[in-house]
């Protein structure tokens, strides 16, 4: 079960890849043309700086939904360093059922409200995009991350059960400060 939850996940965080790969390439563009027809006092672009503005909101909450897909979303890891591999996968557990309820709690809110935003559409002055299409990214990844916490969770679970923690480990120490 956790198997095909977990390929389902991959797809997702593809997409997601995607996404953010494509988002952060075009606000480099988009930076650097603003910046040379500044310079070159052609003013730049109108619509540029907020599709950059809109584009770096996406690349945020799609790059921490990433970090939760590879165990490298933000944590307090004091306690963490001191427990042994049963007491961290059983913290972990605990705080990320913590975590599926919360961030589903706001996930819900959030799409609560941007089915409020629909009924009073609002466009960006520079693109004409309705806020509510840009803003669907906050729910939505709220929502996925509310998902990788309960894979986790299923994850710590049954690590327990069976008493294998070597997915604690994780795929290498890249990218810590320790």
């Amino acid at each position: 079960m956790l198997a095909v939850l977990r390929r389902v996940d991959a797809a997702i965080a593809a997409v997601e890849k995607v996404l953010v790969v494509s988002a952060i390439a075009a606000m480099v563009v988009l930076s650097t043309v603003q910046i040379g027809m500044r310079t070159a006092g052609a003013g730049g672009l109108p619509w540029a700086d907020e599709l950059i503005r809109f584009s770096m909101m996406w690349v945020a909450f799609l790059g921490a939904s990433l970090a939760t897909s590879e165990r490298r979303h933000i944590t307090i890891d004091l306690l963490d360093r001191s427990l042994s591999p049963r007491g961290k996968a059983a913290f972990n557990l605990v705080v990320e059922i913590l975590g599926v309820l919360v961030l589903g709690a706001i996930a819900y809110v959030g799409w609560w409200y941007i089915g409020q935003e629909r009924m009073y559409p609002d466009k960006s002055p520079a693109l004409g995009v309705l806020y509510w299409h840009v803003k669907t990214i906050i729910p939505a990844a709220l929502g996925i991350i509310a998902w990788r916490f309960g894979l986790l969770a299923i994850e710590d679970a049954q690590g327990l059960k069976s008493g294998d923690f070597d997915y604690l480990s994780g795929p290498d120490a890249e990218g810590r400060l320790y």
